[in-house]
């Protein structure tokens, strides 16, 4: 009777297939790793085409950064976006003068994402106005401010980079059912960054996977899902589809 019992509390497992594309959908990654790309204008405080703004364009999901200036027409593009969730904000002086948080971008499109620096600045009462800094050398204290915002930056950029390697490594073996290079991806992807919570969902995700083409390492597998599992949810506890496969 103990065995059947055990065997009834397991067999629910078997929902996975249904369940977890709720989760996962929207960060499937393709095999062709197929990329979207954002642009638009930005117009300054007095009404002209800003040039030389930063525009930082940050993922909100699993993290990550990047940054690209307006050309002389006030024109900003960056390509090569894994799909998600984004925010992008304009600097300009240094300063964060407007921000669009939320954005999504799919994977093939080009979203569209204009800024008009009069309209926030007159929103937000307070935020100071552009700086022109055209022909004025940096002090050493603003040189060395600089070089270290660049460095911690290709600092972030670098680790980025290994995180999503890692992470669309895993999506990829995952979607061909090659669930030991799953594993092995995504669990480069947690030690990249532990705090994403999408890396030990899919991890958790792969395990199950495995334990269904390997029966024979069935009971450790769903052990080590049902520990990512857990820390997926102690970072996200509100997440609906990880509680449900987890108590499954």
């Amino acid at each position: 009777m103990k065995d059947r019992e055990v065997f009834t509390l397991m067999s629910p497992i078997k929902k996975f297939s249904l369940i977890l594309p709720v989760s996962l959908a929207f960060f499937a990654v393709s095999g062709l790793a197929q990329t979207a790309a954002v642009e638009g204008t930005v117009m300054g405080t007095d009404g002209k085409t800003l040039q030389g703004a930063q525009m930082k364009i940050e993922r909100l999901d699993v993290k990550g950064n990047y940054t690209v200036k307006t050309d002389k027409k006030g024109h900003y593009f960056y390509g090569g976006l894994p799909g998600g969730s984004y925010k992008i904000t304009v600097v300009v002086g240094g300063k964060d003068m407007d921000s669009m948080n939320g954005i999504p971008i799919k994977i093939g499109d080009t979203t569209q994402q204009n800024f008009d620096l009069s309209k926030s600045a007159a929103a937000g009462g307070g935020v100071a106005a552009p700086v022109d800094e055209s022909g004025r050398a940096l002090s050493a204290a603003e040189k060395a401010e600089l070089e270290k915002k660049n460095k911690e930056q290709a600092a972030a950029l670098a680790k980025n980079k290994a995180l999503n390697d890692a992470f669309n490594e895993g999506k990829t073996a995952a979607a061909a059912g090659q669930w030991d290079a799953a594993i092995a991806g995504f669990t480069k992807a947690a030690e990249a960054d532990p705090t994403q919570h999408v890396v030990w969902g899919n991890l958790a995700d792969a395990y199950v996977g495995r334990s269904k083409a390997t029966p024979a390492g069935k009971d450790g597998d769903l052990e080590k899902a049902a520990d990512a599992y857990q820390k997926a949810i102690a970072i996200k506890v509100d997440d609906a589809a990880y509680l449900n496969n987890y108590a499954l």
